[in-house]
């Protein structure tokens, strides 16, 4: 999904707003939350012809409190409370994860300049939607070493037959987090 698509005329947004913007379109097309992208766009739109909804769209975008700041925001498009409405509670959901992610995450997305180093600091490959965990990776003959989340049972593939095999395939990173 071209992430350029959605972003707002710089006129109507300051560079540092649309960057943000930027970072959360990346996070919800990554988690394939095409739901969330869709609703961001009816809030661009709207910030867009209306100077009022502008004004509290650069708010949340600025502030901390942004979970009840996004509901009041998403209010136009749908009610986030009623119980028959749960795919666009699962939007403003996301919206609200993908922002979360990305505005308190300066190194998000992070970016590798070659696939050699994106797959070594991998920990999990996607692939079909089932999540396999990274064993290792041989760099001369691109071979992907990964095993099967519940079997246990270890794969060896090179990239060519990982692409040609599936509907491609993500890499996913999960960073430690540390309990004081």
């Amino acid at each position: 999904m071209p992430i350029n698509r959605i972003i707002a005329t710089p006129d109507a947004l300051p560079k540092l707003h649309c960057a943000e913007i930027d970072k959360a379109v990346t996070y919800l097309s990554h988690r394939d939350w095409d739901e969330g992208v869709d609703l961001l766009q009816k809030m661009i739109k709207k910030a867009n012809a209306e100077d009022g909804y502008l004004a509290r769209f650069k708010h949340f975008l600025e502030s901390d409190e942004s979970t009840l700041l996004l509901r009041e925001l998403c209010e136009p498009f749908g009610d986030y409370m009623k119980s028959s409405e749960r795919d666009f509670r699962n939007s403003v959901n996301f919206l609200d994860t993908a922002f979360g992610v990305s505005t308190n995450n300066d190194d998000f997305p992070k970016v590798y300049k070659c696939q050699f180093e994106a797959l070594k600091n991998a920990d999990y490959v996607e692939l079909n939607r089932i999540r396999y965990e990274v064993t290792g990776y041989e760099e001369i003959e691109c071979i992907l070493h990964y095993k099967h989340p519940c079997t246990g049972i270890e794969y060896a593939k090179s990239i060519p037959e990982l692409r040609s095999e599936n509907d491609g395939y993500r890499l996913i990173k999960i960073k430690p987090v540390i309990f004081i």
